[in-house]
């Protein structure tokens, strides 16, 4: 305990005890407050719930996709002469119908297209002020849809594509003069076969 002096009225320093309780006792939580950690637990509780369910689901359907994943190459059903000696090599996995199998056959192909030389072949000999806006490429023939200003840009760029080895064939399509703003560009269209070169 401490004592603090302070001046009395007749000028005499009178001394008072300062009350100072370093053990008091701790205030029990009121019945808000365990009625916010009970709906804090309740929801704690669902949101652990819903993550099993939701693991649970994922793992299904990813084990779903495994059983229907075509094998990588695919084993084309021919009969039973075929059966005997492939199902050795084949293990465990179901053949693939021939339907199937010819579509697999054919993205692989397309798979293993040199796609990143053909559009590295069609950007080197565009000019600056020539935009390609889009290419869609089926097997070995692809449409590419571009923007320039004016058709001698885009003749002279077909002059140049049937120039490289890559290209065995480049035509217009199509072109149609178009207004953006202020300024006039031609949108064009145009079909190209190519090849890797020999």
């Amino acid at each position: 305990m401490k004592t603090v002096a302070s001046p009395s009225a007749d000028g005499h320093q009178a001394r008072h005890a300062l009350d100072l309780d370093f053990m008091r006792r701790r205030r029990l939580a009121s019945p808000v407050g365990w009625l916010v950690l009970a709906a804090g637990l309740a929801f704690m509780a669902t949101v652990a719930l819903d993550y099993l369910d939701s693991r649970d689901t994922l793992a299904q359907l990813l084990q779903r996709q495994a059983q229907l994943q075509p094998p990588l190459r695919p084993q084309v059903a021919s009969g039973a002469s075929g059966a005997s000696g492939a199902s050795g090599a084949r293990g465990a996995s179901a053949p693939v119908p021939r339907a199937a199998g010819a579509d697999l056959l054919q993205v692989q192909a397309q798979l293993a297209w040199p796609w990143d030389a053909v559009l590295r072949e069609l950007e080197s000999h565009a000019e600056p002020d020539l935009a390609l806006l889009s290419i869609d490429m089926q097997g070995q023939r692809l449409r590419a849809v571009g923007e320039a200003p004016d058709m001698d840009t885009v003749v002279a760029w077909l002059g140049r594509l049937r120039s490289s080895p890559w290209i065995l064939a480049a035509d217009l399509a199509s072109h149609e003069p178009r207004k953006d703003g202020a300024v006039s560009v031609l949108r064009f269209a145009v079909d190209i076969r190519w090849k890797a070169p020999s």
